[in-house]
């Protein structure tokens, strides 16, 4: 099991991450800039990058943001849709998504 997908992600402590650490994450890796993340377009890309960013705040911040919060920072979402990412699409990718897999263990490897 990678450290990724251990339910106990605390105890990796040096992974902790700020929110303009996971934007900068996405812009450099996935080519989507902040404005991209907070706008309304639902192109592909720009939905894979969201998911990748609320992984890794989700994941990985020292302090887990609400889901309300994380809504605010993508451009007034609703909580909601940041909920049905994260606990419907996230495990989908996790299982069937090789491009996702590769994000994952980038953003660790780089940790």
């Amino acid at each position: 099991m990678q450290p990724w997908q251990d339910a106990d992600l605390r105890k990796y402590a040096s992974l902790f991450v700020t929110r303009e650490e996971a934007f900068t994450f996405v812009r450099r890796e996935l080519g989507v800039n902040r404005l991209e993340l907070k706008s309304a377009r639902r192109q592909r890309h720009i939905v894979f990058a969201r998911t990748v960013f609320v992984w890794i705040v989700r994941t990985f911040a020292p302090v887990t943001p609400s889901y309300p919060t994380l809504g605010e920072w993508l451009g007034g979402r609703d909580h909601t849709s940041i909920m049905h990412l994260f606990k419907v699409k996230l495990p989908q990718l996790r299982a069937h998504s090789e491009e996702f897999n590769h994000i994952c263990e980038r953003f660790i490897a780089q940790r």
